[in-house]
């Protein structure tokens, strides 16, 4: 089950481009990746990282169903200055206690897709619960470097964000376990 961001969330602290319309989320909500038309990105003026994150529909995973893992992706690019330095990104999770759980920080040089996986919750340590996994709000974080030689800050720019969830469907009590069967055209039984 993939989800999007589809309203902006309680995060709100990205630079953003274009600057209209001035909400963060339709900028890194395309199913296919857009890169440099439109993204966010952190503070190159005093180097401080920033966060944004973003409301998503509701899954419609079915109730009783084990969540496996959750996986959040991003798109990116953390492009270096002359000295070499660079920005970097963060994937980020935010619940709906207002707690955070970040992704190892990467710089690409180039627009690259990046994913983080938990098999368990990073809030409690335990199984994923369906409302736990409702109430989350993703999202990413910017990091600026200092690069000598431009004299400047490097930041890390990112153009999708999504979610993917891994879930087996319940099997109601009292109800067979259902077989697919897909016939092959062309193959004999003997």
């Amino acid at each position: 089950m993939t989800v999007r961001p589809t309203a902006d969330g309680a995060l709100l602290e990205c630079t953003i481009w274009p600057t209209t319309p001035t909400t963060h989320f339709d900028k890194v909500d395309e199913v296919t990746p857009n890169d440099a038309t439109d993204y966010v990105y952190g503070d190159d003026i005093t180097g401080v990282a920033k966060r944004d994150s973003y409301a998503k529909g509701a899954t419609g995973i079915p109730a009783g169903s084990t969540i496996n893992s959750v996986t959040l992706y991003r798109r990116h690019l953390c492009a270096p200055g002359t000295g070499g330095a660079k920005g970097s990104t963060e994937g980020l999770l935010r619940n709906s206690a207002s707690t955070l759980a970040y992704t190892t920080a990467v710089a690409p040089v180039v627009w690259t897709t990046t994913s983080y996986a938990w098999a368990l919750s990073p809030f409690t340590s335990l199984a994923w619960t369906q409302a736990e996994v409702e109430g989350l709000q993703i999202g990413c974080r910017s990091n600026a470097n200092w690069d000598s030689v431009d004299e400047m800050y490097y930041v890390g720019y990112i153009s999708t964000v999504w979610l993917l969830i891994d879930y087996t469907e319940a099997v109601a009590a009292g109800q067979p376990y259902k077989v697919r069967v897909q016939r092959i055209e062309g193959m004999r039984s003997w």
